[in-house]
């Protein structure tokens, strides 16, 4: 039977055939890209897996390095302190010597003035010895 074209009934289901099989041929190719697609992003989803793993781990030595950063700076702030403390104890020596100095230097003072009229009343130094 023929339509108002002229085409038989075999023709239509022909073209109809061809017409599936091209799209079945597009689709085939489509889901070929996909496939292709997929295995990409599987392939970069093992690489961001194996990406985190190592960031994982440089994680973990960071924080280890910043504990032991931590403790550094806590020993570092105790030995600050025991600076200060020996600072304090140096500057109240110092204050004590500077003390002692004046005194000694009054002492010696005194000790040259009373040897210097001891000189002067007796006439020189040294004494002379009579025997």
């Amino acid at each position: 039977m023929r339509d108002g074209n002229g085409t038989s009934r075999l023709d239509r289901i022909e073209a109809i055939l061809e017409k599936h099989t091209e799209q079945i041929g597009l689709l085939l190719q489509h889901g070929q890209r996909t496939n292709d697609f997929l295995g990409r992003m599987a392939e970069a989803q093992v690489r961001m897996a194996e990406a985190q793993v190592i960031m994982s781990e440089d994680l973990a030595k960071m924080a280890e390095a910043q504990v032991k950063m931590a403790d550094a700076q806590v020993r570092m702030a105790e030995d600050l302190v025991k600076m200060a403390e020996d600072l304090v104890k140096l500057v109240r020596a110092q204050n004590r010597l500077e003390i002692a100095q004046a005194e000694t230097t009054e002492k010696l003072n005194a000790l040259i003035a009373i040897v210097d009229d001891w000189i002067r009343r007796n006439g020189g130094w040294p004494p002379e010895r009579k025997m």
